[in-house]
């Protein structure tokens, strides 16, 4: 899982700008609706955690990169298609191409690609992945 700084912005961001369907956050409770609609449970994740600045004399005072990626899976109720799916994963990543939130989170690279049948046999997930970084002081 990320940084709690980039979860808390992510989460910010997409609660504030995210309107056409329910959110679902990381070990949010059990989310079901009736009858079944589409919903985006969302995941915001850590790759790695790196130095990238020698010679400070110390790892506490070195330049630290955090990558990871936000993955919102767009749950469509099984057996009604891809369409709507798609629409909605597309006007997610629209929202995240170019985009900067503070603390210095850069959103880089965004992809849509389906995933499989979930693990209920109930809905089907078209995903939306954007890839971000930021640099800040040791963590």
């Amino acid at each position: 899982m990320s940084s709690d700084v980039v979860f808390l912005a992510v989460q910010n961001f997409l609660t504030a700008n995210f309107t056409s369907a329910p959110l679902v956050f990381e070990n949010d409770p059990p989310f079901m609706p009736e009858p079944p609609t589409l919903w985006v449970w969302t995941e915001v994740y850590d790759i790695s955690f790196d130095q990238v600045s020698m010679g400070t004399g110390s790892p506490l005072t070195a330049l630290w990169r955090e990558e990871g990626a936000v993955i919102c899976h767009v749950m469509a109720p099984t057996g009604t298609g891809t369409y709507a799916a798609r629409q909605m994963a597309t006007s997610l990543a629209h929202l995240f191409v170019g985009l900067e939130l503070s603390p210095g989170i850069r959103f880089q690279r965004v992809f849509i690609a389906s995933g499989t049948e979930s693990w209920d046999g109930n809905y089907w997930p078209m995903d939306m992945r954007a890839e971000w970084w930021r640099e800040d002081a040791a963590p």
